[in-house]
C-alpha cells in the first residue's frame, strides 16, 4: 500500500534527484526524509507542507491521499482496453512519461522558435556579396573568391 513516503520518493525520482537533495530544498536535516522512508516512520506534517510549497507542480492531494492527478496540471490517462471511465492502474508512471513528453514537445516547439529568430537575425545581418566582374577581352565574367585590387 502507497503512502506519503513512497509518494515523497516518487517526486525525487520524477524529478531527478535524490532524497538528500530533496531534503536539503525543503530545509529539511539530512537524513529527515532518509531515515523515515528507509524505517517505515511518520514525519512531521511541516516537512510536507514544505514539499506542497517547493514542489508546487504536484498535487497536494495526490500527496496526501494518493488520489490521482500526480501533477497539477495533468489529466488522467484510461487503459485503452478499460471504459473511459476508469484511470489506469499504474498512473504515476504513467504521468511521469506524459510529464517528459510534455516537456519534450514544449522542448521541441522551443527550439524550432529559437531556430526561426536565428534565421531572421542571420538576414538582418547578411550583408550582400558585391559582384566583381572581370574585363577582358571583350568577355565579363564573375570573379569568385579573388582578391579585389584597386
Amino acid at each position: 500500500m502507497e503512502n506519503i513516503l513512497s509518494r515523497i520518493s516518487l517526486i525525487s525520482d520524477n524529478e531527478g534527484i535524490k532524497i538528500t537533495s530533496l531534503e536539503r530544498k525543503i530545509g529539511a536535516s539530512k537524513g529527515v526524509l532518509y531515515r523515515a522512508i528507509s524505517n517505515k516512520t511518520d514525519i512531521q506534517a511541516k516537512w510536507v507542507q514544505k514539499i506542497v510549497e517547493n514542489y508546487p507542480q504536484y498535487n497536494a492531494n495526490w500527496l496526501l491521499t494518493g488520489e490521482e492527478p500526480m501533477l497539477k496540471n495533468d489529466i488522467h490517462i484510461y487503459n485503452v482496453s478499460s471504459p473511459p471511465c476508469e484511470p489506469a492502474a499504474n498512473v504515476p508512471q504513467e504521468c511521469m512519461c506524459k510529464e517528459l513528453l510534455a516537456r519534450l514537445e514544449a522542448a521541441h516547439e522551443k527550439i524550432g522558435e529559437l531556430k526561426a529568430e536565428l534565421r531572421a537575425e542571420k538576414k538582418a545581418v547578411e550583408v550582400p556579396r558585391p559582384r566583381l566582374l572581370r574585363f577582358g577581352d571583350g568577355v565579363v565574367e564573375e570573379i569568385e573568391n579573388e582578391m579585389l585590387v584597386t
